[in-house]
């Protein structure tokens, strides 16, 4: 018990003490019914079944360097994109206004209480195709002394001939309790009840303890029949504390063709999750 107090007291500091800190402090909840922004339109109709290309990143706000070259370049061919640490700054929304043809949706998880404009931040999800249904689910939960709740951004995407793909992005419980992690995993999966079609699952699940990894592969791997894909050149985010893998992808009814890390990027403090994948 004492090992795990000192734990989770680390990790509260941690968060606490980053560059971004003295921003993370002053923040303002957002209601529900207010926190879907949508930017720019998709220009398909349909994804296709036998390729659908996919980048999963945590962006670190857009802060770093680089960023817009290789959001531009890496994102030029994908199908869908799952992105954690959506920041409202000039750099990203330029970098969005770049792709008009991608419709970007964003739940809003804060906003910045002192800054110009009082800019967003949270977890947003894209695609080159129209989805049929957008919707957000709020943590039961707020992250301890910055007082922010996380935001799950769900989509549904149609496929040609087939049933719609259900995409979940998440930006994962990090220095709460294991319990409050298990209930904004449960709003997920209570998200997927009665989707017949392809699901994928994927963020920064902030999986910086064993309890939390061992509860996703029991529940999605081995309850749920949830694929936990592997990839080459694997840099994924690791926990500084605990050296624990953070970042995941989950996938149902869907067959992975290719799988990679971009290890090389240096424009944010992750590394982006790089797949294509197939209708089985």
């Amino acid at each position: 018990m004492k090992m795990m107090t000192m734990l989770f007291s680390i990790l509260l500091w941690t968060s606490v003490l980053t560059p971004n800190a003295n921003a993370y402090i002053f923040t303002k909840p957002v209601k529900v019914k207010k926190a879907h922004r949508q930017i720019n339109n998709a220009s398909r109709r349909a994804l296709n079944p036998d390729s659908i290309k996919v980048m999963v990143w945590n962006i670190h706000k857009g802060n770093d360097r680089g960023f817009k070259e290789d959001f531009l370049e890496y994102g030029a061919d994908r199908d869908i994109f799952m992105i954690q640490e959506m920041y409202q700054q000039d750099k990203v929304m330029d970098t969005l206004a770049a792709m008009p043809d991608v419709r970007f949706d964003v739940g809003i998880s804060f906003k910045y209480r002192f800054k110009k404009g009082r800019p967003y931040s949270g977890t947003m999800i894209g695609s080159t195709v129209e989805p049929s249904f957008v919707a957000l689910s709020r943590s039961k939960d707020k992250e301890p002394v910055v007082m922010t709740y996380k935001v799950l951004t769900i989509g549904k995407y149609p496929i040609e001939g087939d049933d719609d793909l259900m995409i979940i992005n998440i930006h994962g419980m990090n220095v709460t309790s294991n319990k409050a992690f298990y209930r904004q995993v449960n709003d997920a999966i209570n998200a997927m009840a009665g989707h017949t079609g392809p699901i994928i699952f994927a963020g920064d699940f902030n999986t910086n303890r064993r309890p939390r990894i061992d509860y996703l592969q029991r529940n999605l791997v081995q309850r749920m029949g949830f694929e936990d894909m592997q990839f080459r050149n694997d840099e994924r985010m690791r926990s500084a504390i605990t050296n624990l893998t953070i970042d995941f992808t989950f996938t149902r009814g869907l067959e992975t063709i290719d799988s990679e890390v971009l290890g090389h990027l240096n424009s944010s403090d992750h590394k982006a999750m790089y797949f294509e994948v197939a209708v089985k």
